[in-house]
C-alpha cells in the first residue's frame, strides 16, 4: 500500500488488548482522492490474511520488523511506560510478558497459524470506520459501498453478519 502501490504516505496498525476485549487500530495517511483506493487496498490485506498464509519471505519481513520495534522501544522510556499500563490494564497475563520474551514468542508461531486466527478474530462486521478530513458525497458513497460489501462477503464466509 505504501512501499509497492504507493497509495498512502503511512500505514499502520496498533493492537489494543484489554482483559475482556480487543482493538485492532489500522490508520493510513493519505492524499485526497486516495481514501477509496487505500480502503480498497486494506480490504484486500485483510481478505488474504483471512485466505491463505503469507510466504515465507513476507513473513521474515514481519517477524524482523517486530524485533526491530521492540528493540526501539526499550530504547524509548514512554513507550515502555505505556506498555507497563497497557499491561496493567489487560490483566496478569500480559502483566507477566516480558518485552523480550515476545520475540521468543512470535518466532514460535508459524505463518500457516496466522489465516485460521485471522477468520476468527478480523469480523468486519463489528469494523467501524472513521475518515478525518474532507471527502466529497461520491467518495463517501464509495467508501460506505465498500465496507458494507466487506462486511456482506466476510459473513457470508464466516457465517455471520
Amino acid at each position: 500500500v505504501v512501499d509497492i502501490r504507493g497509495l498512502a504516505y503511512d500505514v499502520g496498525a496498533d493492537l489494543e488488548g484489554y482483559s475482556d476485549v480487543s482493538l485492532l487500530i489500522v490508520d493510513a495517511n493519505v492524499t485526497c482522492g486516495r481514501v477509496v483506493p487505500v480502503l480498497d487496498a486494506l480490504l484486500e490485506v485483510v481478505e488474504s490474511l483471512c485466505e491463505r498464509a503469507p510466504d515465507a519471505d513476507e513473513w521474515e519481513r514481519v517477524l524482523t520488523r517486530y524485533e526491530l520495534d521492540l528493540a526501539t522501544m526499550l530504547d524509548d522510556p514512554a513507550a515502555v511506560a505505556g506498555w507497563a499500563g497497557m499491561g496493567a490494564l489487560a490483566g496478569p497475563d500480559r502483566r507477566s510478558s516480558a518485552l523480550g520474551d515476545r520475540v521468543g514468542r512470535l518466532s514460535q508461531v508459524r505463518a500457516e497459524d496466522l489465516a485460521p486466527v485471522a477468520r476468527r478474530y478480523l469480523r468486519p462486521h463489528q469494523a467501524q470506520l472513521v475518515v478525518v478530513g474532507e471527502v466529497g458525497p461520491l467518495e463517501r458513497a464509495a467508501i460506505r459501498r465498500r465496507v458494507h460489501r466487506a462486511r456482506v462477503q466476510r459473513g457470508r464466509r464466516s457465517g455471520t453478519q
